[in-house]
């Protein structure tokens, strides 16, 4: 019997010349393990990401495991947990098993190690997951510190000492709190409509290990809400710890705010609470997301037959230059977005204009929501950029259109 688990992002895109591979032993000699116990991503392009690969955990002892803390303890500037259970600690029955998945991101050009820790109520149990890859050339290969040359430890970004959290350099308690976002907002959902999911992500800036000992929501609309993902432990320098807070849409219409109570040992913030809000309205039918180019035009349909205006144009960009494209929910639901590309189904890709990164895929918009996107700018012409093939712009130096055709929602 498998336990349900929540999707924590939508689907990555897997944009890399090498597909990554799941390696490790199969079943580990103990009789709580990881299947597979290591994870080699190989190459994915800077600022891409990969599939979520799976790993199952199984419980081959003859009693339950209680498993309290799943987390990315290394690493998690490129690798994060992309499905785990809502709810933690959980208790794994005799026999059972339960899938998490984790995805890579690297941020830049490098080669990156990480680490899953899953910690039980046991220590004896408690078990990690070796993590890696690269993003230097299509033809690098991720060495591991374990079973492998430490060739992988002269690259910076391999290493943990960059980040405070080598054991040597780790100061017991004397680490702080920070999270992202604060407050956090849900925007306008729609009444009796699906609940929906945002990341509140919890970092340890300082040099010493952080405990936090709680979590807890509270207020006037606390019901409406719920936290899960994390239930507390150590947080080491550097670390960043994803924990899923969901609103539900049920009851009557306005505003609705609660606030979640981080209890640690930070010495200046022990208790940090998180405003969360969201706006019930009422119900909009099909709740459809809009995706809306902030500072962007839009223009009528160049092609008749096609339908309405659908082109939307951001013009009058300074060439030979970077630009940030701010694009927006401005409908309702979730507008999620795991793939960005270039070029579209009348215009060839420009290669004078590249996304460079911004927002990390895959990420989700929800009501209201933005998202920044990176760009360099040509000298002339335009470029289409494409969301997933269901949406799509066109941006340019010059600020009329002509030319440049965009996608049809």
């Amino acid at each position: 019997m498998r336990l349900s688990y929540t999707f924590l992002a939508a689907c990555a895109l897997c944009i890399a010349f090498a597909c990554p591979t799941a390696q490790g032993p199969g079943e580990d000699t103990r009789s709580f393990y990881a299947d597979p116990d290591r994870i080699d991503f190989g190459y994915v392009a800077s600022g891409a990401s990969t599939d979520p690969i799976a790993v199952e955990l199984v419980n081959a002892t003859t009693s339950d495991v209680e498993i309290q803390n799943i987390l990315v303890s290394e690493g998690a500037d490129a690798f994060s947990l992309f499905s785990q259970p809502t709810t933690l600690p959980v208790s794994l029955d005799a026999g059972e098993d339960l899938q998490i998945s984790a995805y890579f991101a690297p941020p830049g050009s490098g080669n990156y190690l990480g680490t899953i820790e899953i910690l039980t109520s046991d220590e004896g149990d408690s078990i990690e997951i070796e993590l890696g890859g690269c993003s230097t050339d299509p033809d690098c290969v991720v060495e591991f510190e374990s079973g492998d040359d430490d060739d992988a430890g002269d690259d910076d970004d391999a290493t943990d000492d960059d980040d405070g959290a080598d054991d040597d350099d780790v100061v017991p308690g004397d680490g702080c709190i920070s999270v992202d976002p604060d407050p956090m907002s849900f925007g306008q959902q729609p009444q009796n409509g699906a609940a929906v999911q945002n990341l509140l992500n919890i970092t340890n800036p300082c040099e010493g290990t952080l405990t936090i000992s709680s979590l807890s929501l509270g207020g006037a609309d606390a019901a409406q809400f719920s936290i899960g993902g994390f239930a507390g432990g150590e947080v080491r320098p550097g670390v960043e710890i994803p924990v899923a807070v969901q609103f539900s849409p049920v009851g009557s219409l306005g505003t609705k705010t609660a606030a979640i109570t981080i209890e640690s040992d930070d010495g200046d913030n022990s208790s940090l609470d998180v405003a969360v809000t969201a706006e019930v309205i009422e119900d909009c039918g099909d709740c459809l997301p809009v995706l809306e180019v902030v500072g962007a035009t839009a223009m009528p349909n160049p092609l008749p037959g096609f339908g309405p205006p659908t082109l939307i144009h951001l013009g009058g960009l300074t060439p030979n230059s970077s630009a940030t494209v701010t694009v927006k929910n401005a409908g309702f639901g979730t507008l999620t977005v795991s793939a960005i590309s270039e070029g579209g189904q009348f215009v060839q890709d420009n290669p004078g204009f590249s996304y460079t990164g911004g927002t990390s895929l895959p990420f989700n918009l929800n009501s209201q929501d933005e998202a920044e996107l990176e760009f360099t700018v040509g000298a002339d012409g335009c470029e289409v950029v494409n969301f997933d093939g269901s949406y799509a712009f066109s941006m340019g130096v010059p600020a009329d259109p002509t030319g440049c055709i965009g996608g049809f929602p």
